[in-house]
């Protein structure tokens, strides 16, 4: 009866143990990482399925929500069918496909994007002013630049780049110079990032406007 009763007894204590243990592996994993007095450079408008966040001085990855803040230096990235939309204090809107993954940095007269893999947007149709930061966009030895407009750039499966430029215009520049991609033309930049070509896009998408957010109650929506 007694060895009963020590089992029992035991047996209580282990599980109480499990229970504080798991309560507080679950508050660890669920916590919010305090982000101390980063700057922030801009928020979370839109997101669907997974989008994830981690400060620089961080090695852990968090879920974001809309609405919440990114941080000068934070890493950006989605999962597949996921997207995220970035909006930085100056009014840029940075879209983030599925499957990609951004560094954001902000400096007093440049905004730089560290650019891992994927596909991305950069819409900058709507500010206005002289005295505005360039956005640098880095993949590997190649740099794109854009002051205004609208660019999408995808990395391929073969590691080329492919730059779009529906408003604007934006400077490729690789190993072996600058290149100037104007409005309507695509430019493909080798898996090395030595060569820049240029490819005319012989067509023009009317409406929606480029990187536009259409929710719809139907399954698809038409575009002319």
């Amino acid at each position: 009866m007694k060895l009963l009763r020590g089992d029992i007894i035991v047996s209580a204590g282990s599980a109480l143990i499990i229970s504080a243990s798991s309560a507080l592996l679950y508050a660890d994993f669920t916590r919010k990482i305090d982000a101390g007095d980063l700057k922030q450079i801009g928020t979370i408008t839109f997101k669907r399925e997974v989008a994830q966040r981690k400060y620089q001085t961080q090695v852990v990855w968090e879920e974001v929500e809309q609405n919440f803040p990114v941080y000068n230096n934070d890493s950006i990235r989605t999962s597949e069918l996921s997207e995220a939309v970035i909006h930085l204090n100056d009014g840029t809107d940075i879209s983030v496909d599925e499957n990609s993954m951004i560094m954001l940095s902000t400096l007093e007269n440049a905004i730089n994007i560290n650019f891992e893999h994927g596909s991305i947007s950069a819409n900058r149709s709507g500010i206005s002013g002289a005295d505005i930061s360039a956005i640098n966009i880095k993949s590997m030895d190649a740099t794109v630049s854009i002051d205004k407009g609208n660019i999408q750039l995808t990395q391929l499966e073969n590691q080329e780049l492919d730059l779009t430029v529906s408003e604007g215009q934006a400077k490729v520049k690789d190993a072996k110079g600058e290149t100037l991609v104007k409005v309507n033309e695509k430019a493909l930049i080798s898996s090395d990032r030595q060569e820049t070509k240029i490819v005319q896009l012989n067509f023009s998408l009317k409406t929606p406007s480029p990187n536009r957010y259409i929710v719809s109650d139907s399954p698809k929506t038409e575009a002319s």
